[in-house]
């Protein structure tokens, strides 16, 4: 269980109608005179007496500004539960006469079924006072009120990270497609390099270029030799095409030279 208020300072009447008044100092007093090892406080439900079952017993207190707040040790799973629930608004501290915590007792409903616990002993016989606390709640129409302004805020907390998110996904997807325009025009300069350079024919386009891409795609890396590195399956690739002995076709197809005219007068002698 985490720290819960048990008691505030201010003009309370105890259980027998007696009234008294608590300052932030009384309440560091009592903050200050708890000492578990000499005196361990329980947690009960209700006013038990001497052989009563404790659910649980008061590990520490502390002040929190006008606040007595107790943390509290060994408490069944279950008591946790319905108490975490806020099923029990009502508390009662009970003090003896000298200040000192005596239990923390809730109050609203029957106690759990839990096997197993001990009788504690409350001292009775000496003077103490008890006095109930009610945690402050809020109106149904407040709480309704509260849980829509948290919905809305879930909702626009939801709606910004999904626009966010898929603002990011736009953005990515944009550089990717310009990612792959780029290389798209990359490779086509170079296949265009390697036809002015006679190592391959216009009509080997779409095969070298689509053989390219797929290399590309791949992500590969290898080594041919220790002193170039590492480089990626299409940089060898290229480099492998540029290393090709040009193919002469254009040379062989090019104009043949010219015969000296021969005059039609002459023609004669030729035949």
């Amino acid at each position: 269980m985490n720290w819960q208020t048990i008691f505030r300072a201010g003009t309370h009447t105890d259980s027998q109608g007696r009234q008294q008044t608590f300052t932030a100092g009384d309440i560091d007093r009592i903050v200050a005179s708890y000492d578990p090892a000499k005196r361990e406080a329980p947690l009960c439900f209700g006013h038990p007496k001497d052989n009563a079952p404790a659910y649980g017993w008061v590990e520490s207190l502390r002040r929190v500004g006008n606040d007595l707040q107790a943390k509290f040790k060994d408490v069944p799973e279950n008591v946790r539960q319905i108490v975490s629930a806020g099923r029990y608004k009502y508390k009662s501290a009970s003090f003896f006469a000298d200040g000192s915590l005596r239990h923390v007792a809730l109050l609203g409903a029957a106690p759990p079924a839990i096997a197993g616990l001990g009788p504690v002993q409350f001292g009775e016989g000496q003077e103490y006072f008890e006095y109930q606390f009610q945690e402050e709640t809020m109106t149904v129409e407040e709480l309704q009120k509260q849980l829509e302004e948290e919905r809305g805020l879930r909702a626009a907390a939801e709606t910004k990270a999904a626009t966010a998110d898929a603002e990011a996904k736009r953005v990515e997807a944009e550089f990717s497609a310009q990612q792959k325009e780029q290389q798209k025009k990359d490779r086509g300069a170079k296949f265009d390099a390697l036809v002015k350079d006679s190592r391959v024919q216009p009509g080997d386009k779409d095969k070298v270029l689509e053989f390219a891409k797929a290399l590309g795609d791949s992500g590969q890396e290898i080594s041919f030799s220790a002193t170039e590195g590492k480089k990626d399956l299409e940089t060898h690739f290229w480099d492998f095409m540029a290393s090709r002995p040009q193919h002469g076709l254009f040379s062989e197809f090019s104009a043949p030279a010219q015969d000296k005219a021969v005059e039609i007068g002459n023609l004669t002698n030729h035949v």
